[in-house]
């Protein structure tokens, strides 16, 4: 996907594709084009407000007038994506997870099934980040004596690309141990403050 804002922009646009894309879900529309005048300018300015406090800026941020159609695209290419690879799947849209030992409560970005996506739509590949947030999520879901997440997967709608694992390769991969041993160990880890000092 091509891009003309700047890249300091990037998050912010990003994640206003995102809840854009949640809105497309929870509405069942298809076309961002479509979203009332007031929805969409109540998730630009909760959107801006938020990033605002995670990048730490004293003035609130605002949406320029180009910024929008990039967002709009972000959402439409990732709705398109869960149209053609997840089709007739109920989509969850930022699933909650409940939090553990130091790790607080959290959500996801979208569960499909048994498969939990985390978007990324920078303009970027994929990082070890990345999946360790994932490795978060699903440590939690079994810590909740869950088991209803059996993949997990990456999606960057800018770029067009993803990658889905299961968890069992995933863990074994990235650990060397079994998936039980793994999730045993981060929750241990998780549940003793004493390793963060």
């Amino acid at each position: 996907m091509l891009s003309i804002i700047d890249s300091s922009r990037r998050a912010l646009v990003n994640e206003i594709g995102f809840k854009i894309f949640e809105e497309l879900v929870s509405s069942t529309i298809s076309d961002p084009d479509s979203i009332n005048k007031k929805k969409l300018r109540d998730i630009i300015e909760s959107t801006c407000e938020y990033i605002s406090i995670l990048e730490r800026v004293d003035e609130k941020l605002e949406l320029d007038t180009d910024e929008l159609p990039e967002a709009f695209n972000i959402a439409r290419r990732t709705l398109r994506y869960f149209n053609l690879y997840e089709k007739g799947s109920i989509l969850d849209v930022s699933p909650f997870f409940s939090g553990c030992g130091i790790v607080s409560d959290c959500y996801g970005d979208v569960l499909v099934g048994d498969t939990l996506y985390e978007i990324k739509s920078g303009e970027r590949e994929f990082r070890i980040s990345d999946l360790k947030q994932l490795l978060i999520y699903i440590t939690l879901n079994f810590s909740m004596r869950n088991t209803n997440i059996s993949n997990v997967a990456i999606l960057n709608p800018r770029l067009g690309i993803f990658v889905k694992i299961t968890i069992k390769e995933f863990l074994e991969l990235s650990s060397g141990k079994s998936t039980i041993d793994t999730f045993n160990e981060l929750i241990n880890f998780f549940d003793n403050t004493d390793d963060f000092r």
